[in-house]
């Protein structure tokens, strides 16, 4: 979703001639219910689009806990951030993006999502 990806699918409709639609991952209804996506059951993913990143536009993706009995990973993130270059006083008073932002900001993540040790798969 972060990374502005699509899928593409193809049928076969009437006549036998192939169908294909394009259908964005971020958007609503995508992911229809637990393991199941809004595809039609003759459907199949035939290509995943992810388009080129900007200079200025970071995607980054991590998934925080293994996968043990189930095939479904209990906490997986993506994040895109896309840096504005401007030169006004609310640029001048924001801090700089830098490791130390960066390492403060992940320093700050657990207390926001906390996970036990004894959660299958919550170790760091």
């Amino acid at each position: 979703m972060a990374a502005r990806a699509s899928v593409v699918t193809s049928r076969l409709g009437d006549d036998n001639v192939p169908v294909t639609r394009e259908l964005r991952m971020d958007a609503p209804g995508f992911v229809a219910s637990s393991r199941r996506l809004c595809l039609q059951p003759d459907e199949v993913i035939v290509r995943v689009r992810v388009p080129f990143t900007t200079p200025d536009e970071h995607v980054c993706f991590f998934k925080q806990a293994r996968r043990l009995d189930d095939d479904i990973a209990l906490l997986n993130a993506a994040f895109r951030v896309v840096l504005e270059r401007r030169g006004d006083a609310a640029a001048a008073a924001a801090p700089p993006w830098d490791e130390a932002l960066v390492a403060a900001a992940a320093e700050a993540l657990p207390a926001d999502h906390p996970m036990d040790i004894a959660v299958p798969g919550g170790m760091y």
